[in-house]
């Protein structure tokens, strides 16, 4: 047979799917040849017609039949494809075209089907990549843009004002499958972004994808055609399924379930894709959408959108005294599974959860520059009135999908409970998280009322707490920039309707972070740990704590929330992540604002701290010396950090703490002009008092009327439990336990600092002044004193051997003065010791020089003979104390310490060492201290209330080493009384046993037979 009959035989006997193979092969190799210049690549409308053969042949294994080295091929004839299919195309036939516009379609189909080549093992896991890769970089997407454009023109209204003719149904198919098109391109896009790939590979795909977006206006000219496939009557039910579909994708991009929108440095690209150029219609079929879907929940204002048809009809003369109509948004709303909505079905969150999170991210954006603006103090005070209380519209917006939100759950039957701001537990919350939500606090009292109550059931279950944090961030983000500027230094006032506005917001937020869900293993937020942690932001200035933000978090119940999150396993880990471990929660600008949230609150998170770092104490005294052949645990650099920055309470304005007022016969605290602080304590900024929403401006606030028993709950809640661990890190070896042992002596610098903060207010309470309670002009001696006067007397002096009790054997004074010096003279870890430790421990100093003299020198005489007898023997005698010649050495060497302040305390320390002066109880003497300092403490006065008064705010548990964290707060255990003495009580049996064994059996025994027992935990 000839050579040419055998060839025409062969190729009759070879199957139509080989046939089919070979000519996709064979073009794939000719496109690949385009790519890199080596052949010019013009196919006949029959070759083309050839191809879309071939794949309709092939079917779904088209991809299989190519094999994972030509997908390269198949996208540079995709992009081939689209750009000779678009109309304005140069040398291209119509025949030509119109076998181009078969051909891409199907293309487009065959390649997005990647991940199931990956998911059947044909194709290695990089291959979805590798398309994705392809389709960027030979600007595949960018060919679609002249082909949405062409198909958009006739379905969109044109500048003449005749109307247009309706597209033909045809027309709109083309349209549909166009926007279909472009929609799975995305859809592989973010489904290789979430699957499968390391975050590198992910951050540089979305990064890249964002680029060439915003570069092209793809999203713009897909917006535009399905705003136009809106406005048809035979496109509206396909767009609105394009746009669900095309949201699911957005999901991925706009990164809210993977990209925190509290620790972003930078805008991520999404965010400058909008800000990047004009796209009028990608963001009004996202905020017409955000406008539709909030209206559609609560009937409240649709911002210009007109209402939907059959209510146009019905409207007439009479109705403006109507309800609010539901609008007609540009593309109709779907339900929960993507179709176009019917009455009585829930919304479908698909395109309003990337929408949210694409305009907070633009908020955000505006919110940090104008934090980064150094505007003068006269141009901020003018722009003041512009900001007003913030964006009120996208702040509205936010707070009404919250809203609705909240009523929307209340349909559902699992069970709740809600932390309130009192630390109680609300098991039938609904009550309760609509009224945070209450209208008249953040709404326009001349708006239309919000029809609320008609979310009921509109929602699904697993979107309402996404969407409500989505619109809780919106609103925070709108709110931002007034809020920066009632900030910054020079403010004259915090605007009335910002504090109003930003007061409901954090209502609202923390209902939500305090709304969980209880399960049979234990209860968990409603929201996921990321979003919570999100929803806890506070804000304000570097360094100036006692913000305005701050004060409303603090007195809209933020610590029982956060309470609840720490004793939470999980909750737990926030404050061993790596962003924010310098700085948990913002705890460096709650400061004085902490006295907001009141004394049981207080009292309670502190006692929860403390059992955390008892935690921690017995960690590390099991595992020290202990030959270890596993893993170190981490050191808790968070919880330290939040224990000691946010519980100082040291006035970042007058260097003192906020517990120390001065007397009327002593001098204001000379140090406090000068900067010896460390850098938590923060430089003076605004201080926003209650007042200050009436016009009170920013000056400092006067003592909070429940100051004095918060901060005495905090002394006795939280220092013993500081105490005891920083004893434990004084003399364990940091690297035997813990990951970083750096890390081990800032913690120890941390809570010597809190300790040292504390000094002057309990020391001031345990020595008071005789004459306290003689009131002014009256004489110092009365001859015979009241009854009532004598009672207070004797309750004072009830209180202060409590308060001493407490301060030189529960904290250990003695010991936290001569670590504090012994960590100044050291080698390693010096520097943070000097710059933390030497403000607190130069006041301190000052206290025991001013107030209690003869203690001091009794304290530095101990150490210095404990110091001559382990001379020879070794060992650390600043274990007992500090003596004289350690003192000398610390103060001398510490850098933040003026050396006229040095030279002076010196002077005063060995002076008080020689004479051992002794205090008397004539108020005069406060004139006869030489030193300003010392007459400042002498005649100061502790605003502490007494050891019994905060022990009753909340009973501690009688075992020093509980870790018992049961239960959303300490102030819901029940506490369990000793059967025995009836004095001791505990959180649980656990707790009893445990202290029974350590050492209650014998207190016991020996308090049983006392008549009348005396609770010894509230002492």
């Amino acid at each position: 047979m000839p050579p040419r009959a055998a060839a025409a035989r062969n190729a009759r006997a070879r199957t139509p799917e080989e046939r089919a193979v070979e000519t996709l092969k064979s073009m794939a190799n000719q496109a690949l040849r385009l790519a890199s210049g080596r052949d010019a690549c013009a196919w006949s409308p029959t070759e083309v017609n050839a191809a879309s053969e071939a794949i309709d042949t092939l079917g779904p294994k088209v991809l299989y039949a190519m094999g994972e080295s030509r997908l390269a091929g198949l996208v540079i004839m995709l992009g081939l494809a689209l750009r000779r299919a678009t109309p304005s195309s140069p040398g291209i036939s119509d025949g030509q075209r119109s076998a181009y516009a078969t051909l891409h379609p199907k293309l487009t189909t065959a390649l997005v089907h990647v991940g199931e080549e990956v998911a059947s093992g044909d194709f290695s896991g990089a291959a979805p990549l590798e398309v994705c890769t392809a389709l960027i970089k030979s600007h595949v997407l960018r060919a679609f843009c002249p082909l949405l454009a062409a198909a958009a023109s006739p379905l969109l209204p044109g500048p003449q004002p005749p109307p247009p003719q309706q597209p033909s149904r045809r027309s709109v198919q083309c349209a549909l499958a166009l926007a279909g098109q472009v929609r799975s391109a995305l859809g592989l896009m973010a489904g290789t972004a979430k699957q499968g790939h390391t975050s590198e590979q992910r951050t540089s795909l979305t990064a890249t994808l964002a680029t060439e977006l915003a570069e092209s206006g793809l999203l713009e000219h897909w917006a535009r055609l399905v705003l136009g496939l809106g406005a048809c009557e035979d496109g509206e039910d396909g767009a609105a399924k394009e746009v669900a579909q095309l949201g699911r994708h957005l999901v991925v991009f706009a990164g809210y379930d993977c990209t925190s929108l509290q620790h972003l440095n930078r805008l991520d690209p999404w965010t400058e894709l909008l800000l990047s150029g004009p796209c009028p219609c990608l963001a009004y079929l996202l905020s017409s959408h955000l406008v539709a879907f909030a209206a559609e929940l609560d009937g409240g204002p649709t911002y210009g959108l007109p209402p939907a048809a059959p209510e146009v009809q019905l409207a007439g003369p009479s109705s403006s005294s109507a309800q609010p109509s539901r609008p007609r948004p540009p593309v109709p709303l779907v339900d929960t599974a993507g179709f176009p909505l019917r009455p009585r079905k829930a919304l479908g969150a698909h395109l309003a959860a990337p929408a949210l999170r694409l305009w907070t991210g633009v908020l955000k954006a505006a919110g940090q520059t104008c934090s980064s603006m150094a505007w003068p103090t006269s141009a901020k005070r003018r722009r003041t009135g512009a900001w007003g209380g913030g964006l009120a519209g996208p702040s509205n917006l936010g707070m009404r999908l919250a809203t609705s939100m909240a009523y929307s759950l209340r349909v559902y039957k699992s069970t709740f409970q809600l932390f309130a701001a009192d630390c109680s537990i609300d098991t039938r919350p609904w009550g309760a998280l609509t009224t945070a939500h209450d209208p008249a606090a953040w709404l326009d009292p001349a708006a239309p009322p919000l029809q609320s109550a008609a979310a009921v059931g509109r929602m699904d279950f697993g979107d309402t707490a996404l969407m409500a944090k989505l619109g809780l961030s919106l609103a925070r983000e709108a709110l931002e920039p007034a809020r920066v500027l009632a900030d910054m230094p020079g403010q004259a006032a915090a605007l009335a309707q910002l504090e109003k506005q930003l007061g409901a917001w954090w209502r609202a937020a923390l209902a939500w972070a305090g709304l969980w869900t209880v399960k049979a293993g234990g209860s968990l937020p409603a929201l996921r740990w990321d979003l919570l942690e999100e929803l806890l932001e506070m804000r304000g200035l570097p360094g100036t704590p006692n913000s305005l933000d701050a004060r409303l978090a603090m007195s809209s119940g933020f610590l029982p929330v956060l309470e609840a999150v720490l004793r939470h396993p999980d909750g737990q880990s926030l404050l061993m992540d790596a962003h924010k471990p310098s700085n948990p929660f913002d705890c460096n600008l709650w400061g004085s604002a902490i006295l907001q949230a009141g004394p049981l609150p207080v009292a309670s998170f502190c006692a929860s701290i403390a059992k955390l770092l008892n935690s921690v104490k017995l960690k590390a005294m099991k595992d020290q010396g202990v030959a270890r052949n596993r893993q170190r645990m981490p050191f808790p650099r968070g919880l330290l950090k939040l224990a000691t920055a946010g519980f100082r309470l040291v006035s970042p304005r007058s260097k003192t703490h906020v517990a120390v007022i001065p007397g009327e016969q002593g001098d204001p605290d000379p140090g406090a002009g000068q900067d010896l602080a460390g850098p938590s304590d923060g430089a003076a900024g605004p201080s926003h008092a209650p007042a200050a929403a009436s016009g009170g401006g920013s000056s400092p606030p006067e003592a909070a009327p429940q100051l004095p028993l918060t901060a005495a709950c905090v002394a006795l809640h939280l220092l013993p439990g500081a105490a005891a661990l920083a004893r434990v890190l004084y003399v364990v070896t940091p690297d035997q336990i813990f990951d970083r042992s750096p890390d081990c002596t800032d913690g120890l610098v941390n809570l010597l600092e809190l300790l040292l903060a504390w000094v002057p207010p309990i020391l001031l309470a345990a020595e008071p002044l005789e004459v306290a309670a003689v009131g002014p002009g009256a004489p110092a001696s009365p001859a015979s004193p009241s009854p009532s006067l004598s009672a207070a007397a004797a309750t004072s002096s009830d209180a202060a051997e409590k308060w001493s009790r407490f301060l030189w054997e529960e904290l250990g004074l003695a010991w936290v003065l001569g670590a504090a010096a012994s960590l100044l003279t050291m080698d390693a870890g010096a520097a943070n010791a000097r710059l933390y430790l030497t403000s607190p421990l130069t006041a301190a100093l000052w206290a025991l020089v001013g107030r209690a003299p003869a203690r001091l020198a009794a304290v530095i005489a101990a150490a210095d003979e404990a110091a001559a007898a382990t001379a020879g023997a070794g060992g650390d005698a600043a274990a007992r104390g500090p003596s004289l010649d350690l003192l000398q050495r610390a103060l001398r060497i510490a850098m933040r310490c003026p050396v006229a302040e040095r030279d002076e305390l010196l002077d005063a320390v060995e002076a008080t060492c020689v004479s051992a002066w002794v205090r008397t109880p004539d108020p005069s003497m406060g004139a006869a201290v030489e030193w300003p300092r010392a007459r400042f403490y002498h005649a100061a006065t502790s605003l502490l209330a007494s050891p019994a008064e905060a022990g009753q705010v909340l009973l501690r548990c009688a075992y020093p080493d509980c870790t018992h964290l049961a239960g959303p707060s300490e102030a819901a255990v029940k506490r369990q009384r000793c059967g025995g003495c009836m004095r001791a009580r505990y959180c649980s049996q656990a707790c009893q046993a445990a202290h029974w064994a350590a050492s209650h059996a014998q207190e016991c025994r020996a308090a049983a037979g006392e008549a009348e027992p005396i609770d010894l935990s509230t002492a």
